[in-house]
């Protein structure tokens, strides 16, 4: 075997053992940054009643859009402002749950696909299907894109067994 040969494939043995050491890190990685995920969708409705105003508009991206029931889109501070008035009338959530479809990381991105049931102080439910696209910034990660379609809207009384809904 040629000394060029023998460099090469200790290169090669070298690399494998590196990529095999890395990959439970890398794992491990994708694991938060799911977990990370998770906490930010399921739970951004009950930060502003847990810590308020300036936490919960904080997990939004200065670019963030929503589109809700297929109307037009709404802007950050649309959004926001929609959200502001409709707490400062005294509605809050109380719980939510959430039951994930799909949830793909790519970099710095992600896709994930979700059912949410929000419960609310009115005695109101909300249920809806989710297609969100968070975003990392400066290491954590915010609201950057999110659609979804109402599932049940009502009564908590009459409200479907979750994660069911209608359809």
């Amino acid at each position: 075997m040629s000394e060029t040969t023998e460099i090469s494939r200790r290169r090669l043995i070298a690399a494998g053992a590196i990529a095999i050491a890395a990959a439970p890190v890398a794992a491990a990685l994708t694991t938060d940054d799911e977990a990370a995920i998770r906490t930010l969708e399921e739970g951004v409705a009950t930060v502003l009643t847990r810590e308020g105003w300036d936490a919960y508009s904080a997990l939004f991206h200065q670019d963030y859009v929503n589109w809700a029931d297929g109307s037009r889109l709404t802007t950050r501070e649309e959004f926001l402002s929609a959200v502001k008035r409709w707490h400062e009338a005294g509605n809050q959530a109380t719980a939510t749950s959430l039951v994930p479809v799909s949830l793909e990381i790519f970099g710095d991105v992600a896709y994930f696909r979700y059912r949410l049931r929000e419960d609310f102080n009115n005695g109101a439910t909300f249920i809806g299907d989710f297609a969100s696209m968070p975003r990392r910034q400066n290491g954590a990660w915010l609201l950057y894109r999110t659609s979804f379609w109402t599932k049940y809207r009502g009564p908590t009384d009459d409200a479907p067994d979750f994660p069911g809904g209608e359809g």
